[in-house]
């Protein structure tokens, strides 16, 4: 009886966690939002839960050089480059497909789409809302849920089960819960194979970057210059080769994390199992 009581006591602290850290901040920060100083608002939000994760790391100290892993192992970084190689074809897909069938009227340039971002940070501009998405949000959600809630869950839950709950605490804080949930999976799958917070860092920001930015300006930009004019009748047959290149480009990324590796650990160990990063280099 006490080992699932030690599971829920810490499914618990971690669900305590992430409301502190990341999901009660905002609505406090709605409440006194005119005492804060003015500039960007998600750059503040985000300072204010990482001031809370810091909190905690420091309340339950943590040992935070345990948890990076080194550098990122050769093996991870391929497996995260089929998986970003995937994200850039499934939103190019999507791009493609919403500026195709949209109006003539419809003004969804690239001179839009990067005035729009700018505003969003009206005192950072373009290049605080790309390290926004692209370095300070991947560190802060990848510090958060992949190495304290999925490496602490590890030590008291099977590996299937850690990644679940984290991969639930994770899409909740986020508004697209589907996408994210499974954006969830993937990373907490590099993490359980290569134990490297870096890794997971790398290509959380790769992902935001191609899906948000890349795809889409490069969809902007064809419908810029017509180019996507001479496909809309052949529009099925682009979605459909788009779509087997993703899911390509997916299996491979599988491929690699379930790999077997000379020595390295199993990408799902039983509870308790060894976390020591970079065991498989």
């Amino acid at each position: 009886m006490r080992a699932p009581l030690a599971a829920l006591a810490g499914i618990g602290a971690s669900v305590a966690v992430v409301l502190s850290t990341s999901i009660l901040p905002l609505p406090l920060l709605l409440r006194v939002g005119h005492w804060l100083p003015s500039g960007d608002p998600r750059l503040v939000i985000l300072a204010v839960q990482a001031l809370g994760l810091a909190l905690v790391v420091v309340v339950l100290r943590v040992p935070l050089r345990s948890l990076s892993g080194g550098w990122p192992p050769r093996q991870g970084i391929e497996a995260g480059g089929w998986l970003t190689l995937g994200t850039f074809l499934f939103s190019l897909l999507v791009s493609m497909t919403i500026a195709a069938t949209s109006g003539v009227g419809d003004r969804s340039g690239t001179a839009d789409i990067l005035a729009t971002w700018a505003r969003e940070f009206p005192s950072t501009g373009l290049a605080g809302h790309f390290a926004f998405y692209t370095v300070f949000v991947p560190l802060f959600e990848e510090l958060l849920y992949r190495a304290l809630i999925l490496g602490y869950l590890l030590r008291l839950l099977p590996a299937w089960l850690a990644l679940v709950v984290s991969t639930l605490l994770f899409a909740v804080g986020h508004p697209s819960w589907f996408l994210s949930g499974l954006s969830g999976v993937a990373y907490g799958l590099l993490y359980l194979r290569y134990r490297n917070l870096w890794l997971c860092v790398l290509f959380h920001g790769a992902h935001n970057l191609v899906s948000s930015a890349g795809a889409t300006l490069l969809a902007a930009y064809l419908k810029d210059t017509r180019f996507p004019m001479p496909m809309e009748m052949n529009l099925l047959l682009l979605q459909f080769s788009c779509t087997i290149l993703t899911l390509a480009c997916f299996a491979m990324f599988l491929r690699r994390v379930f790999a077997k590796l000379d020595g390295g650990p199993s990408v799902l160990p039983g509870p308790g199992a060894s976390l020591t990063p970079g065991a498989t280099g």
